[in-house]
């Protein structure tokens, strides 16, 4: 049976395995899909929740392989990350490319 500090210790690595996306809408995905499972899962008992749980782990594991990935191709920041004000380069500048957005060269 598991216990309710493994249980909690879990939510906190889904929770920051999560964190790791680069991309806003993968981040945000995960997180809610993380907390609606973990809401689900709360009220289960016996051999559902330790099924429950080994899902969760497994999760775990392939939220690391994903943000890991991730990580290798970052993005520009989406709208809901930047401060109003804020001027972001787009993709194209930070990566010093001879061409616009539209495939035209500068």
């Amino acid at each position: 049976m598991t216990s309710r500090a493994l249980n909690v210790a879990l939510y906190r690595q889904l929770l920051r395995a999560a964190r790791g996306f680069t991309n806003y809408n993968f981040r945000d995905y995960a997180l809610r899909h993380i907390r609606d499972d973990v809401r689900a899962a709360s009220t289960l008992e016996g051999e559902k929740a330790q099924a429950a749980y080994r899902h969760g782990k497994t999760q775990l594991e392939m939220l690391k392989r994903q943000s890991a990935i991730s990580a290798m191709f970052p993005t520009g920041k989406h709208s809901m990350e930047v401060a109003v004000g804020e001027v972001v380069p787009t993709v194209h500048e930070e990566s010093g490319s001879r061409f616009d957005e539209f495939g035209a060269k500068k």
